[in-house]
């Protein structure tokens, strides 16, 4: 159950590449194609005026480069401390169940999936010599309501937040509104299927709001700018 430990950022902010080509290219063509305007002093004048526009140009573009990689890294500083409660809730669940079917079977942590440890949580042979083994399955699935309501009030926060994460660009505009909308249902379904007693959908259900999760922060989310990271 192991966290991921993700150092790239999202490249939100970009010198503007294709400015700095167009002018360097110009004073390129100035300084290297042999062209004369009958003038010495105009013609070299030209010449260092090629020469100088292109360092100034290569400096700028490298100033710019600096500036837009420091302002991707505070933003993204920023959106992992308004994501963090959210995505932190999360992955607790998964440590908490991994670690709630270590201490009932009586056996070290081994290299599980999420749904196989989640199975050991309902599974029968977990509460075996347990006195009263239906009661504590039915105290265990209280306790996990418990933080599956972690999860559903960081979701909370971020739906009272949502327009001002948008105006200020920090989600994208539909689809964070979506995703976060789904996982509150999931959280609902959740609560209502544990108490009803039915472990089984609930179980499907948790994998689901888990796998949901991940896809969208860890296969999606980074390229919602630009298709790629950098770092």
């Amino acid at each position: 159950m192991e966290k991921k430990d993700k150092t790239t950022y999202i490249e939100k902010y970009k010198p503007e590449y294709f400015t700095y080509i167009v002018i360097i290219a110009i004073f390129a063509i100035v300084r290297f194609v042999p062209f004369s305007t009958g003038y010495l002093n105009v013609d070299e004048a030209l010449n260092d005026l090629a020469v100088g526009a292109t360092a100034s140009a290569l400096v700028a573009w490298m100033l710019d480069a600096a500036d837009c990689n420091k302002k991707n890294k505070d933003f993204c500083k920023k959106q992992n401390l308004i994501l963090n409660e959210y995505k932190s809730s999360v992955s607790d669940l998964r440590f908490f169940i991994a670690r709630r079917c270590m201490f009932l079977t009586k056996t070290p942590m081994e290299d599980r999936t999420f749904a196989q440890w989640l199975f050991m949580y309902t599974d029968k042979s977990s509460y075996e010599g347990i006195e009263n083994p239906e009661q504590r399955l039915k105290e265990q699935y209280e306790t996990l309501s418990k933080r599956i309501k972690y999860v559903y009030d960081a979701l909370y926060v971020l739906k009272q937040q949502y327009f001002v994460l948008v105006s200020e660009d920090f989600v994208d505009t539909g689809d964070f509104k979506q995703h976060i909308d789904y996982q509150s249902n999931l959280c609902l379904d959740i609560f209502d299927y544990i108490a009803n007693e039915d472990y089984s959908t609930t179980n499907d259900i948790i994998k689901e709001m888990v796998k949901n999760h991940d896809d969208y922060f860890e296969k999606d989310y980074e390229e919602k700018y630009n298709g790629k990271t950098v770092g």
